[in-house]
C-alpha cells in the first residue's frame, strides 16, 4: 500500500483510502505502524507549485559561528532557509527566492524537489539498521513522480497542509474540527492544497537520523534530471533530489560513516547506468544544521511568497561575515 501512497495527491486517510478502494481503519493502520517503527510519512510539497525556488550558495573560507548562527539568524535574514558547515572549510547557505540570482560564490538554483520515496523492503533495512545489506539489493525501478500544479491558495488551504503533514492519517470529519469549519467547506478547499503536493514521501527515518554521520550534497550533470530524481530517491540514504536550472540534479543524502564508500559508489554506478556526470560532491555534517528560518517545521516549505522581492544575496553574505554569523576558516 505505502508504494501506492507515495504516488498518490490525496490529503486525509478519508480520501486516501476511497483512492486506494481500502478501509479507513486501514489506512490509519499503515501510517501509525510506520511511525512506531520510526518512520514518518508526510505529503511532499512542491516548492516551483508555490512559486519558491531555493538558491544554494556555497562561500569558500568562511564556516558558520554556530553560537550566534542557532540563537538569532532567523530573526535578521528570513530569505536564509539554512546554514549548515561543508568539509573542509566552507559554508553552504540555502536562500528561498521567488527568482535566482547570479552571485560571485558557487551556487545553484533548485526549481523543484522531488523527496524520499524508498522501496518499502530497504526502508525497513534502513529502520533497523541494516546498512550494508541495502547494497546488496538492486535499486527498484523508478516512481512515477505526479506533477503539482500552481493555483491560488488562502489560508486554510496552506492550513490543511500543516495540519495533514503533522499528521497525515487524519480523517477528514477530524481535519474539519481541527479548522473549525463544517465539513462540506473543506471539501471546497482540499483540491486547492492537494494541487501542491507531489505525493507522499518519508519525512523522517529515526534510526538512520541517529547513525548517520556524513552528509552528502551531490552535483549531476544530466538531459533528464527529474528522471533521475525519480530513480535516486528510491534509495533510503537519498533525502531529497532538486531539479535545477542547465540540466542539471542536486542529490542531498545522509548516510552512515561506515557505509559511507558504499554509498558513493552506488551514487557513482547509478550516474554511470543513466549515462549522467558527476560534476561535484560536497560532503559535511549531518547534525550540523545550524538554521532553519522560514517555513513550517513539519515540512519546511508552503509560505506564500506572492509579493516577494528577489533577496540582495551578495549583501545578505557580506552581512552575515560582517555580523559574526560567518567566520573565517
Amino acid at each position: 500500500m505505502l508504494e501506492e501512497i507515495y504516488k498518490l495527491k490525496k490529503l486525509t486517510s478519508t480520501r486516501i483510502a476511497k483512492a486506494l478502494n481500502e478501509s479507513v481503519r486501514n489506512v490509519v493502520s499503515l501510517f501509525k505502524m510506520y511511525t512506531k517503527a520510526g518512520i514518518h510519512i508526510k505529503p511532499d510539497i512542491d516548492i516551483k507549485a508555490l512559486g519558491v525556488k531555493h538558491q544554494i550558495v556555497i562561500v569558500d573560507r568562511y564556516v558558520p559561528n554556530a553560537t550566534l548562527v542557532s540563537r538569532a539568524s532567523h530573526q535578521i535574514f528570513r530569505f536564509i532557509r539554512s546554514i549548515s558547515y561543508i568539509l573542509p572549510r566552507s559554508s553552504m547557505i540555502v536562500f528561498e527566492t521567488s527568482e535566482c540570482e547570479s552571485v560571485s560564490y558557487e551556487y545553484y538554483c533548485i526549481e523543484s524537489t522531488v523527496r524520499s520515496r524508498p522501496e518499502p523492503v530497504m526502508l525497513f533495512k534502513a529502520a533497523d539498521g541494516k546498512y550494508t545489506e541495502i547494497f546488496q539489493k538492486s535499486l527498484p525501478d523508478p516512481i512515477p513522480i505526479p506533477l503539482a500544479r500552481r493555483g491560488r491558495f488562502d489560508w486554510y488551504d496552506l492550513e490543511i497542509l500543516k495540519v495533514v503533514s503533522r499528521e497525515p492519517w487524519i480523517k477528514l470529519k477530524n481535519l474539519a474540527k481541527r479548522l473549525g469549519i463544517k465539513e462540506k467547506n473543506l471539501l471546497k478547499h482540499i483540491p486547492h492544497a492537494e494541487n501542491f503536493i507531489t505525493g507522499y514521501r518519508i519525512a523522517k527515518i529515526d534510526r538512520l537520523r541517529e547513525d548517520s554521520a556524513i552528509s552528502y550534497l551531490v552535483s549531476v550533470e544530466y538531459d533528464q534530471p527529474r528522471y533521475l530524481c525519480s530513480r535516486v530517491v528510491r534509495h533510503p540514504f537519498v533525502i531529497s533530489c532538486g531539479e535545477c536550472t542547465e540540466k542539471r540534479a542536486l542529490v542531498y543524502a545522509a548516510s552512515p560513516a561506515n557505509v559511507s564508500p558504499l554509498f558513493i559508489n552506488f551514487v557513482r554506478r547509478l550516474a554511470d547506468e543513466s549515462g549522467a556526470h558527476i560534476e561535484k560532491i560536497f560532503s559535511g555534517c549531518h547534525k550540523c544544521l545550524l538554521a532553519t528560518t522560514i517555513g513550517s517545521k513539519s515540512t519546511g516549505e508552503f509560505v506564500p511568497k506572492e509579493g516577494w522581492q528577489r533577496p540582495d544575496i551578495e549583501g545578505i553574505i557580506k552581512s552575515l561575515i560582517k555580523n559574526g554569523f560567518l567566520i573565517p576558516a
